[in-house]
């Protein structure tokens, strides 16, 4: 067998294709062939048949250890022979083909929703995951994944989170006693 070129690969749920990778344009968007979510920006591509994966879902381990459980890969079976419905238990939405699950307590993620921190920083706000029951920002109730400042009480969906502006870059104060 030929050796596969760099920028392409050879994928288990794409069997007898090649996926060339692609750097496509941010704000361009395609359905991922592999866990079924929305994608945008780099990407695997089979030009014969027109399958897209996230570039993480194309590359994505057997198995991981992350901050929220230990993870296996599943590959979810067609939707006419499952026994029950699942969801992402960080995002809420159903979980479809490619993600991840805890063996021992049936935690399911999407590949990319597993690559969120386990803390950031907001504004002034040092933010962790939590289980709130009301947002600061929308005011809605939080039902699914969320972060939390523990300092002064504010919670924030990871909706929220991913549709406010950055936080302003400190800009410099002048120094109070003179010198130029």
């Amino acid at each position: 067998m030929a050796p596969v070129p760099k920028n392409t690969i050879e994928h288990f749920t794409h069997p007898g294709h090649k996926l060339v990778a692609l750097n496509a344009a941010t704000e361009l968007t395609f359905l991922c062939d592999g866990c079924k979510t929305i994608g945008r920006g780099a990407r695997f591509r089979c030009n014969a048949c027109h399958f897209e994966l996230h570039e993480f879902c194309g590359r994505c381990p057997a198995a991981l250890s992350s901050f929220m459980h230990p993870l296996s890969l599943v590959v979810r079976k067609a939707q006419g022979a499952r026994q029950n419905e699942r969801t992402c238990d960080v995002c809420g939405d159903g979980v479809e083909r490619l993600f991840f699950r805890c063996k021992d307590c049936e935690f399911d993620v999407h590949p990319l929703c597993n690559r969120l921190p386990q803390s950031l920083r907001h504004a002034l706000h040092p933010l962790q995951p939590s289980t709130c029951s009301w947002c600061a920002v929308c005011r809605g109730a939080c039902t699914t994944w969320r972060y939390s400042c523990g300092f002064c009480n504010v919670d924030i969906h990871l909706d929220c989170i991913l549709a406010l502006p950055p936080p302003p870059l400190p800009t410099a104060v002048p120094f109070p006693y003179g010198g130029g």
